[in-house]
C-alpha cells in the first residue's frame, strides 16, 4: 500500500514538473543532434541515469564488501577449529600428565571433566545438533 501511495506522489510529482517545463530545446550528444526536445524529458532522463549510474556503484562496492566480509567468517572459523583441537591436545596431555604422575584422583577428575565438556559440547535434539554443526 505504501509503494502505491508513493508511486501516486511520485506521478504527481513528475507531471507537474512536466507541466512547468515545456520549453523546447535542442540536444546535442556527440555527433547526435535532438530538435524541439522538451525540457522536462532532458532533465528527467538526466536524473534517471544518474540514478542508475549511483545504484551501479553502490552495487560494485556491496559486492566487494560482501566478499570481504565472507572471506573474515571462513578465516574466523577456520581460527574456532584450531583452538578446538588445541582444546582437545591440551585435555589429553593433563590425562596423560596426571596417568605419568600416576595421581589417580586427578586422573579421574581430568576423566569426568572430559565427560562433562563431551555432554555440554553434545547436542541433545535435532535442531540443537544442526545449529552446532554449522557454527563449527
Amino acid at each position: 500500500m505504501l509503494a502505491l501511495i508513493l508511486a501516486a506522489i511520485l506521478g504527481a510529482a513528475t507531471v507537474y514538473f512536466s507541466m512547468q517545463n515545456q520549453t523546447l530545446v535542442s540536444v546535442q550528444l556527440g555527433n547526435y543532434f535532438w530538435a524541439n526536445v522538451p525540457l522536462y524529458f532532458v532533465s528527467l532522463v538526466s536524473l534517471l541515469v544518474g540514478i542508475s549510474i549511483a545504484w551501479l556503484v553502490s552495487t560494485v562496492g556491496e559486492i566487494g564488501s560482501t566478499l570481504t566480509l565472507w572471506g573474515k567468517e571462513s578465516e574466523v572459523n577456520a581460527l574456532k577449529n584450531y583452538v578446538k583441537q588445541l582444546q582437545v591436545k591440551l585435555r589429553d596431555y593433563s590425562i596423560e600428565n596426571a596417568k605419568l604422575r600416576g595421581d589417580k584422583k586427578e586422573t579421574q577428575t581430568a576423566l569426568v571433566q572430559e565427560r562433562i565438556d563431551d555432554t555440554k559440547t553434545r547436542a541433545r535434539g535435532f535442531f540443537d545438533r544442526l545449529r552446532y554443526r554449522l557454527t563449527t
